[in-house]
């Protein structure tokens, strides 16, 4: 006498079943990878004055430095702020792995209608991942002209 249909095919069902239930449908079912650099400096005018309260931004870039700037690689997610002394240091995120980037760091003071900023490209940072010790690097911002 012959099974009926379903009972043969429920071992294959069952083995299909687990097998599309447990596969990741996604390359990797793991976060984002994110590498860090922390940065330091100093914001002045040009007559040698310390900016206090300025906000500090940094953005990655992939291309090359000295070849143009298109859009961003990466933004960082922690802006920090200059002390009474000008003095600024922050730990700048990029989401992707570690890899050399072109850096831009912004100062920003006022608000409004009024703020200014002045703007440091081009020095080349190597990112590294976010559970190794970050590479510092200092990038001091002249506001031109004050």
């Amino acid at each position: 006498m012959k099974r009926p249909i379903l009972l043969r095919l429920a071992p294959t069902l069952a083995i299909a079943l687990v097998l599309s239930c447990t596969t990741p449908t996604g390359m990797c079912g793991c976060p984002p990878s994110r590498s860090h650099v922390e940065i330091h400096g100093v914001v002045r005018t040009a007559a040698g004055a310390p900016v206090p309260g300025a906000v500090m931004r940094a953005s990655f870039y992939r291309e090359q430095c000295g070849q143009g700037f298109g859009e961003p690689a990466d933004q960082d997610t922690y802006p920090a702020q200059t002390n009474a002394a000008g003095a600024y240091e922050g730990r700048f995120i990029s989401f992707g792995g570690p890899k050399p980037v072109c850096l831009r760091v912004s100062a920003t003071r006022g608000v409004g209608t009024s703020a200014d900023s002045a703007i440091t490209e081009g020095a080349v940072v190597q990112l590294r991942d976010e559970d190794d010790t970050p590479a510092r690097v200092r990038v001091d911002v002249v506001f031109p002209g004050s």
